[in-house]
């Protein structure tokens, strides 16, 4: 018997599922299809166009304001750099002020300052020694400045003439060493050097010290004091016919020193800061400065006062007034500010944090000093 075999035709028909497959697909891609032709809507527009906006204004106010801050610690950067090199200079003089003068005077004129304009002056001397004045020079004269005076054969002390006598044969008298010291050191700087005579009441003059003379008692100079021993009564320093403005006493207490003299100063019409030198050689510090200031701290009886003048000329020239007489021994401390002109590229700057471009703070530069000296007394 032969067996029957079954055969199944395929389907034609389209199931359910994936007809509804088919028209999901057609539905999205006409939707996208609208979209597409439809763009993006005003209020989508205006919040990116918002966004953007901002964060572009975050990086251009970031960027502006790195760049201010870039500038300004620029700018004073510059101004410390232009101001630090003068301060360090002076406060080198200020610290070496009445070296070699020795503590037996503290009223000597080491430390001068002026106001109006601002002038401060440093002195220290240049030789470790000082010879007296043998003979009284009255102010207002052309008196000789004698240095050894056998007096008639009474001398007073420190100004003996002394046996005449030149056994290291160097052509000068052994036994005046001091005055040869004095010598020696005008030779080796070129024949004339500045001189200074004081009367130990903290009043001087400066003189151009030239030469060393020898007199005999009826006033005949005397070329060869070592050949003409016996005929020695005197002997000057030739002060170039100096002109005296103080009265100097032959009693010891008025003496002639070899000092070098430094002053500070501000030239007003070039804004430069000025070092004077021995009050000829001019030195131009710095340029753009606007202001030099400087107050000196005088301690007296444990009180601190702050002058602007020293030595004081009119009371308040000390705040609070000084309640002793000043010597330089006092001096504490010595305060300089310097501040660049309100014009200058770095100044300007810094211009909004001035109020007051004469008086202003990011502008400056202070800086205090101690003459190591005063702690001998």
């Amino acid at each position: 018997m032969k067996r029957q075999s079954i055969q199944w035709k395929p389907s034609t028909r389209t199931s359910n599922n994936t007809s509804f497959f088919v028209k999901f697909l057609a539905y999205q891609y006409s939707k996208k299809q609208n979209c597409s032709e439809r763009g993006f809507t005003l209020v989508e527009l205006l919040v990116s166009l918002f966004i953007g906006l901002f964060v572009i204004s975050l990086a251009f106010f970031g960027s502006v304001l790195n760049r201010q801050i870039f500038v300004q610690d620029k700018a004073r950067s510059d101004i410390t750099q232009t101001l630090r090199l003068p301060l360090d200079t002076l406060g080198n003089d200020i610290k070496q002020a009445g070296e070699g003068i020795g503590t037996s005077d503290p009223n000597f004129p080491v430390v001068l300052l002026t106001s109006n304009p601002t002038r401060l002056t440093i002195r220290r001397q240049l030789l470790p020694t000082s010879i007296p004045v043998c003979r009284d020079i009255v102010a207002g004269t052309n008196d000789p400045v004698v240095v050894l005076d056998n007096n008639g054969g009474d001398p007073l002390i420190g100004c003996e003439i002394g046996a005449i006598s030149d056994t290291d044969t160097n052509g000068w008298p052994d036994a005046w060493d001091e005055i040869q010291k004095f010598r020696d050191f005008r030779l080796t700087k070129g024949n004339t050097v500045r001189a200074f005579i004081y009367n130990g009441n903290g009043e001087g003059d400066f003189f151009d010290y030239q030469n060393e003379k020898t007199f005999a008692a009826d006033d005949t100079e005397i070329s060869d004091p070592i050949a003409s021993a016996g005929l020695v009564e005197y002997t000057t320093l030739d002060a170039n016919s100096a002109t005296w403005t103080n009265n100097y006493l032959a009693d010891s207490s008025s003496r002639i020193y070899l000092l070098e003299e430094r002053r500070y100063q501000l030239d007003a019409s070039t804004n430069t800061l000025q070092l004077v030198t021995d009050d000829s050689e001019d030195l131009s510090i710095t340029n753009n400065i606007g202001v030099l200031e400087v107050e000196i701290v005088v301690e007296q009886d444990g009180t601190e006062h702050t002058c602007t003048v020293l030595p004081p000329v009119v009371p308040e020239d000390c705040d609070p007034v000084l309640t002793n007489t000043y010597s330089w021994s006092q001096i504490k401390a010595i305060d300089v500010m310097l501040q660049v002109v309100a014009d200058s590229p770095a100044a300007l700057a810094l211009q909004t944090n001035c109020p007051d471009p004469d008086d202003c703070e990011a502008l400056q530069l202070r800086r205090r000093f101690v003459p190591r000296n005063v702690f001998n007394f």
